[in-house]
C-alpha cells in the first residue's frame, strides 16, 4: 500500500490515470459470526507495560476452532496499543494489538494478517463496559450499512487465559478492527496522511453522509484537518479524497462513563446531539437523509436483533435512534438541528 503526504498529493493526482483494481475481504472479516479464540499470555505484565514510548510485544498463544472442527494454534505478540484507553485512570484493561507470523498464518481464519488491532473491554471487574463493546461494534456494522469505504469489524468472544495462572481465566467479548492497509487495498487506494485538510476540501457525498452519520450516534469526537479518529483514502484520478471514521467510543449511543465533549462544544453531555457539518441546503442534505431513511428498519434491526445487548442497554438505544429518525423527518427539526445550527467556522 502507497501513504500519500503532502509534498507527492499533487503528482498522485497528476500521474494516476484510473481506479486500481480493489481486493477481496480478508478470510477473518468474511463472516458476521461470532468466533471465540484464547489467548495466553502474562496479562498482567502485559496490561500494565502502557508507555507510549517504552511499550513491547509479549508472547502469546492465539487458538481457536475451524470450520472443519479442527484446533488451530499459532505463536502470536500481543501489546497495549491506544491512546485514551490505554490511561489507567480510563481503562484497567487496555486495548491491544496482535501481531502474527506471516507464514504460521497461511491457509487459517487469520491469513493475510501481520499486524491487527483488537477493541477490548476496558474494565474487566464492570460488566457493563463489555455492553460498551458490543455498541461500538454495532455503529461499525452500522456505517458499513451505508458505504462500503467503512472499516470491517470481526466480533470475538475471548477466553484470556494466564501464562502463569496469576490471573483467574475470564472471557470477554471484542471485536478485530480491519487494518487500514487492507481498507485501501479493497479499494485499490492509497491513503492520505496529510493533516490540514479542511472539511470542505474532501469527498463532498462522502463527507455530507458522515457528519449527518456522526449526528446520529452522537459523536463529536472526530477531526478532518487533524485526522482525529478519520482516515483519508485517494481512490482515483480526479476525485477528492474520501474520509472514513473509526473509533466511536465518545458516541452518545453508547454513552460510556468516560465520555465528555470538548469543552469548547455548547453541549454538556455526549448524549446531545450536535451536528458538526459545514453549511448546506435542505436540498443538498436530503441525500443523506433519504439513504438512512431506507436504512432504517435494518439499523433497528441491528440492535433489536442483538442477542447480546441487555434489554435494558437494547431498549435506551433503540429509543436514540428513534429520536434521530423522528428528526430527520420533521422538516421544523431539520431546520433547527442542521440548517440553523451548521458549522461556519
Amino acid at each position: 500500500m502507497l501513504k500519500i503526504t503532502a509534498l507527492s498529493l499533487f503528482f498522485a493526482f497528476s500521474l494516476s490515470t484510473g481506479v486500481c483494481q480493489s481486493s477481496p475481504v480478508k478470510p477473518l472479516f468474511a463472516s458476521d459470526s461470532i468466533l471465540e479464540i484464547s489467548l495466553v499470555f502474562d496479562i498482567k505484565t502485559v496490561i500494565r507495560d502502557i508507555d507510549d514510548q517504552k511499550a513491547i510485544y509479549h508472547p502469546a498463544i492465539l487458538s481457536y476452532t475451524d470450520s472443519n472442527g479442527f484446533p488451530v494454534t499459532l505463536d502470536v505478540k500481543v501489546k497495549t496499543r491506544g491512546h485514551f484507553r490505554k490511561l489507567r485512570d480510563n481503562c484497567t484493561f487496555p486495548p491491544l494489538r496482535i501481531n502474527f507470523k506471516k507464514k504460521q498464518v497461511a491457509g487459517t481464519l487469520f491469513e493475510g494478517q501481520d499486524k491487527i488491532k483488537l477493541v477490548t473491554h476496558c474494565r474487566t471487574n464492570n460488566s457493563k463496559f463489555e455492553q460498551f463493546i458490543l455498541e461500538e461494534y454495532l455503529i461499525y456494522k452500522m456505517y458499513s450499512m451505508l458505504t462500503d469505504y467503512s472499516f470491517k469489524v470481526r466480533l470475538v468472544k475471548i477466553n484470556y487465559i494466564d501464562l502463569y495462572g496469576k490471573t483467574q481465566p475470564f472471557s470477554k467479548y471484542a471485536f478485530f478492527l480491519e487494518t487500514l492497509d487492507h481498507l485501501a487495498e479493497r479499494h485499490g487506494a492509497t491513503v492520505l496522511e496529510t493533516k490540514g485538510l479542511h472539511q470542505e476540501t474532501v469527498d463532498y457525498a462522502t463527507m455530507n453522509q458522515l457528519v449527518v452519520f456522526q449526528y446520529l450516534i452522537g459523536n463529536t469526537d472526530w477531526s478532518v484537518p487533524n485526522l482525529h479518529n478519520i482516515e483519508l483514502l485517494l481512490v482515483s484520478a480526479g476525485r477528492a479524497a474520501v474520509p472514513v471514521p473509526y473509533d466511536f467510543d465518545f458516541s452518545g449511543i453508547i454513552n460510556i462513563p468516560y465520555a465528555k465533549p470538548p469543552e469548547h462544544l455548547p453541549i454538556k453531555s455526549v448524549r446531545q446531539r450536535l451536528f458538526r457539518g459545514y453549511c448546506r441546503t435542505r436540498e443538498q442534505l436530503e441525500p443523506s437523509f433519504s439513504s438512512l431513511r431506507q436504512l432504517e428498519d435494518s439499523i433497528i434491526s441491528l440492535y433489536s436483533n442483538s442477542m447480546l445487548l441487555t434489554p435494558k442497554q437494547k431498549k435506551q438505544s433503540i429509543l436514540y435512534l428513534e429520536q434521530f429518525f423522528e428528526t430527520i423527518n420533521d422538516e421544523r427539526r431539520i431546520r433547527s438541528e442542521f440548517i440553523n445550527n451548521c458549522r461556519q467556522d
